[in-house]
């Protein structure tokens, strides 16, 4: 028996039918054994009689690579090592057969004769003949069309083409005019079985060509995305534009590159182009969202650091006024800021921005945080300058009438200043001991019934105002500087008029004295205790005890000038 072996090329088992393609061989085969003239002795003789038909898949080389070249290795096996279980020429004779490697030139025999009798109407013979002639005019029509390709390609990878399928439509047209003038008086299947390999050849060139087109679509719609964001800035225009601009540069630009796109798809369905049009239209999406989720981002900062601004503020003037009942009026104030706030952010997130609920729902919990946050940062600064809080609320009572206006301590009995000492201190100590009570927490719910945002990452976050020890030494350091304060309004109270000395007086004998106060600053006697007093005030206004170095001035300012006043302006009169 001689063995026919068929090789099915590129077979994809997911999508070609085994069984059906070999019965068609086969049935090919047998159909043609029964039309050829056969002598009388074998006119009932079967094909199977004297062949053998096998059959032998391989894969796609192009799209797995690994696999065809292993089944080749296989295959070849099976011709050249007559150990090999499946080793083709088992029981070969060679007295009956050709030699493998006379094969080659029995068939280049065979068909030279054929090539002499090109017109040749046999009808056995005109298959053959057919598939030969076609092949060759298939070679024919790729070579001529093979320079175009060439400087189409040069062109392609350096730009995209605006005429790119025209021109491969052309070059395909042309191929398959060429193929069609030539070939379409052989056998219909031969013909067009070769047209079909043509036309296949020239697509999967124009495939490759079409990838460089589309890279160079796709960086051409980068540039120009990009190009169409940079303006669009929130901090430049309000969000609702915005978000409207970039909607229609996502969908100016989409339609445009689908266009671009289209126009470059040289036969629709035959080319795969899908894939490579959805990677791009995800690509460019990408870049517009990203851009989109960097505004969304600005925005959000921009309200907490709204929402941050205005409740330090209140905060800051709530502990520096002393407010009674601290913790309730807070609250009360973050709660109508955080409103105001919650309810611009939802709007603009749902129905400009159209995020899903549980994004929205993350954003306010952000700038929610971002305000407890802002609270607790204010209270723990402001804590650390209690006391200058309570002096200053202090002089306003003490020093300062119903009118809004500076007491006069001449004008004033020592009995009613005690009396006003006294309120005032006693409101300041009353104020510091609610401060010392105050404690403030983040536990606050909107609706009184489950806690803001994620209730796992809402442990209780107290913070106390005023702790025992804080609160002796605040309540001791105000003491002292009250006191103070209180010793300059009767040095006020009890100061006396300079001797009938003018004020305005005083600069002019400074002035004819300047030279005598130089002199005495060259002593070392007088210029370093000089120098020790001066760095002894500025240390004690330093460390928050300035009002004791200014009492001390006045103080000895009034008695200098009080007993030397005179004796000086005899002496600069005398000068």
């Amino acid at each position: 028996l001689k063995k026919m072996l068929f090789i099915l090329r590129d077979f994809i088992p997911e999508i070609h039918d085994y069984d059906l393609l070999t019965k068609t061989i086969r049935d090919d085969v047998l159909d043609i054994w029964a039309k050829i003239k056969k002598p009388k002795e074998f006119q009932n003789a079967k094909a199977e009689d004297f062949f053998e038909i096998q059959f032998c898949t391989l894969t796609h080389a192009k799209k797995a690579v690994q696999a065809f070249q292993g089944q080749i290795a296989e295959l070849r096996e099976r011709f050249v090592n007559d150990q090999y279980e499946r080793y083709l020429f088992k029981d070969f004779q060679l007295d009956k057969n050709i030699p493998i490697n006379g094969v080659p030139q029995y068939m280049q025999q065979v068909w030279t004769q054929i090539q002499e009798n090109k017109d040749l109407n046999l009808p056995e013979q005109k298959i053959l003949v057919s598939a030969y002639r076609c092949s060759e005019i298939q070679n024919e029509a790729l070579k001529l069309v093979e320079e175009k390709l060439q400087t189409l390609a040069q062109r392609v990878k350096k730009s995209d083409l605006p005429d790119f399928k025209q021109q491969c439509q052309d070059i395909l047209k042309q191929a398959l005019y060429h193929y069609d003038e030539e070939g379409r008086e052989y056998a219909t299947k031969p013909y067009q079985s070769n047209r079909e390999e043509l036309e296949y050849k020239l697509l999967e060139e124009f495939r490759e060509l079409f990838k460089h087109q589309i890279h160079h679509i796709k960086e051409k719609f980068k540039k120009e995305v990009e190009q169409g964001l940079k303006p669009l800035d929130i901090r430049k225009m309000p969000i609702e534009e915005l978000m409207g601009q970039l909607r229609t540069l996502r969908q100016t630009v989409l339609e445009n590159f689908n266009r671009a796109v289209q126009n470059s798809i040289v036969i629709e369905n035959k080319q795969n182009s899908v894939d490579l049009q959805d990677d791009t239209f995800d690509y460019l999406n990408k870049i517009i969202e990203s851009h989109q989720e960097r505004q969304l981002q600005i925005y959000i900062s921009d309200k907490q650091t709204q929402l941050r601004r205005v409740v330090s503020q209140f905060v800051e003037n709530a502990i520096e006024e002393l407010k009674p009942k601290l913790e309730k009026v807070i609250d009360s104030y973050f709660r109508e800021q955080l409103e105001k706030v919650e309810v611009e952010v939802r709007e603009i997130l749902e129905k400009v921005m159209e995020l899903h609920p549980l994004f929205v729902e993350s954003y306010i919990h952000l700038i929610r945080e971002e305000g407890f946050k802002s609270i607790f940062e204010t209270l723990n600064l402001k804590k650390k300058d209690l006391h200058h809080s309570l002096t200053k609320k202090f002089k306003n009572l003490f020093n300062v009438n119903e009118q809004g206006t500076q007491r006069n301590w001449k004008l004033i009995q020592e009995e009613q200043m005690q009396k006003l000492f006294q309120n005032a201190k006693d409101d300041c100590i009353k104020s510091l001991n609610e401060i010392k009570g105050f404690e403030y927490t983040r536990y606050w719910t909107p609706g009184g019934d489950t806690p803001i945002g994620e209730e796992e990452s809402l442990a209780p976050f107290v913070l106390i105002m005023v702790e025992e020890g804080e609160y002796r030494r605040i309540q001791s350091k105000f003491l002292e500087e009250i006191d103070a304060e209180y010793a300059e309004a009767l040095r006020k109270h009890n100061i006396k008029d300079k001797k009938g000395i003018p004020k305005g007086f005083w600069a002019i004998l400074v002035f004819f004295m300047y030279d005598d106060i130089l002199r005495w600053l060259h002593s070392p006697y007088m210029l370093y205790p000089l120098l020790l007093i001066v760095s002894v005030f500025g240390l004690l206004n330093a460390i928050g005890l300035g009002s004791i170095p200014n009492m001390i001035i006045r103080q000895g300012f009034n008695a200098a000038t009080g007993k030397v006043g005179p004796q000086l302006l005899k002496m600069g009169l005398k000068q």
